[in-house]
């Protein structure tokens, strides 16, 4: 964590209290894709159910690797914008009720809503990435490329935030990147370009958490888990409009097929699946929510990388897929520096609330 003094990084990230700034903190090194830092702010005071938070958190990762295997099953049949537009659909329709029956939907009101656009046009910019490279490529290669969302989110806070970060956690990253180079084999007659999109869906991942530092501020997670889903409806509506007026020539290449194809209308049961996915990602949020609600960041955050496992099993069980053993050592390297960086987390975060 930073060694700047409470106030200045109260001014800083835009947050109210001490307390809130390292949750915040802990949020931004999640290495999945979760949007739910509310929740996390129950974590402090209910520390004592690890156990129940581990289970929720492997459960939640579960959800997503289901909701890949969908979206990828589906690549070569519907553009991605159909995908993302109706996922998102699902999501805003199912936080839209759970809000109207419990707290409200006047608690989406916001003066915020330049920091909801851009995280939600960052969050666009991943999923689009993240998932055309994965139309191309197994699951658990590019989960395993994705992991290294967390590396970033240290090198993004060093400088965009401002922070102090010590030669651990630096070494930390630098091992991680080394961890990166070993999958994605540079100059190797294996190399496959598509995987470079997994990385930047990860760097772009990364930069959205400094946004959501700033929006942890007044914003709760479900306002900004549903002004994200809007940006997703809004965009890529937009984009199978347009795409709906341009006459784009067929492609080999499965993934700029999968990004410009227009929209197809699904049977019954290519329907049920579409919906599954956004069931699954709400699922997927949910459990994380009750995760971190549960159980200490600390003993939580490394359990997503259960979704590595998920990953190998699912892909297994759907293409055969078994990675090869370059990318299990690199992948190994980046799970081994991102656990690292997380427990270190917690140690300054320790350390910060006994001498605040």
């Amino acid at each position: 964590m930073s060694d700047l003094p409470d106030d200045q990084r109260r001014a800083r990230f835009g947050q109210p209290s001490r307390t809130d700034v390292v949750v915040i903190d802990l949020l931004a090194r999640a290495p999945r894709r979760t949007n739910l830092g509310g929740a996390r702010l129950q974590a402090i005071e209910n520390a004592d159910r690890p156990l129940q938070g581990i289970l929720f958190c492997v459960l939640g990762l579960a959800c997503f690797a289901s909701q890949d295997v969908l979206i990828k099953l589906m690549s070569g049949s519907f553009p991605l914008w159909q995908l993302a537009f109706i996922r998102g659909v699902v999501v805003l329709g199912i936080m839209w009720t759970i809000l109207s029956l419990t707290r409200g939907t006047k608690t989406l009101l916001t003066r915020r809503l330049r920091p909801h656009l851009l995280r939600g046009g960052l969050a666009v910019l991943s999923y689009t990435t993240y998932y055309s490279a994965l139309s191309t490529m197994p699951l658990v290669e590019g989960g395993a490329l994705y992991a290294s969302a967390p590396l970033f989110v240290t090198l993004f806070s060093v400088l965009f935030l401002g922070e102090n970060v010590g030669w651990r956690r630096t070494t930390a990253v630098s091992v991680g990147f080394v961890g990166v180079l070993i999958m994605l084999r540079p100059g190797a007659d294996v190399f496959q370009p598509m995987a470079l999109l997994c990385i930047l869906s990860a760097a772009l991942y990364a930069y959205s958490t400094t946004v959501t530092r700033s929006l942890g501020r007044t914003e709760s997670a479900a306002t900004i888990t549903v002004y994200s889903n809007m940006v997703y409806i809004v965009v890529s509506g937009f984009m199978l409009c347009i795409l709906a007026f341009i006459d784009i020539a067929p492609s080999d290449n499965i993934a700029i097929t999968f990004l410009t194809s227009t929209w197809q209308v699904p049977t019954l049961q290519q329907l049920g699946l579409i919906l599954l996915s956004g069931v699954l990602a709400t699922g997927g949020f949910f459990s994380i929510a009750k995760a971190y609600a549960a159980s200490p960041v600390s003993q939580v955050a490394p359990f997503e990388y259960s979704y590595l496992l998920w990953g190998l099993i699912l892909g297994f069980l759907v293409w055969q897929h078994v990675p090869n053993l370059t990318t299990v050592i690199g992948a190994a390297v980046v799970i081994g520096s991102g656990i690292y960086i997380i427990k270190r987390e917690s140690v300054l975060t320790s350390k910060t609330l006994k001498t605040g």
